[in-house]
């Protein structure tokens, strides 16, 4: 498998681009079908607010139990 590096056109974005993303988005909709990939710069005041914005995750829990029937519970 061969792999084909493209320097992807870099875009940055302002605060009312980030608004409504999905809008500038398709308006670069060429740029994208041309190189297939396209990197946007959030602003600098998008930037601050995720440094301040804390996010606690927890992993799902994988712990089940699991009851295992023979032929004595089937019996009751």
């Amino acid at each position: 498998m061969s792999f084909i590096s493209v320097n992807a056109p870099t875009l940055s974005a302002s605060v009312d681009n980030m608004k409504d993303f999905l809008r500038f988005v398709y308006t670069n909709e060429s740029l994208l079908k041309e190189h297939g990939a396209m990197k946007i710069i959030p602003p600098v005041e998008i930037k601050k607010v995720l440094k301040k914005i804390r996010m606690k995750l927890s992993p799902p829990s994988t712990i089940q139990k699991i009851t295992k029937l023979n032929e004595n519970n089937l019996k009751k």
